[in-house]
């Protein structure tokens, strides 16, 4: 009779602690790195959606004269007031009827 020929003992629980490892680690990648990664995916959800804003001032700047009188635009307002899109991400520069640039921030549009 032969003795049976299988896997040593040391080699079942080296790849049982392999195969571990690497769950833990695609668990991570897939979990977005953690709470790192979804405090970036905030703050980028955040920027796009002043950015958006920023936007909805710049295609409508041009019905004004004067920064003065785009201050008034209730885009304006809610990105300097509201959402604190000024406060984090600065200035939205835009161009009013005649070609000046104005500059809306918390200190209003100059």
């Amino acid at each position: 009779m032969s003795k049976a020929q299988g896997l040593p003992v040391n080699m079942i629980v080296l790849t049982a602690l392999a195969l571990l490892v690497l769950v833990v680690v695609g668990a991570f990648f897939i979990s977005g790195f953690g709470s790192a990664g979804a405090s970036m995916q905030v703050t980028n959800a955040t920027q796009a959606e002043c950015q958006a804003k920023c936007q909805g001032i710049v295609t409508s700047a041009f019905n004004y004269e004067t920064c003065n009188a785009l201050e008034g635009n209730p885009q304006v307002e809610e990105y300097i007031a509201t959402d604190g899109c000024a406060s984090q991400f600065g200035a939205c520069t835009v161009t009013v009827r005649g070609g000046v640039s104005c500059a809306c921030d918390i200190g209003g549009c100059t």
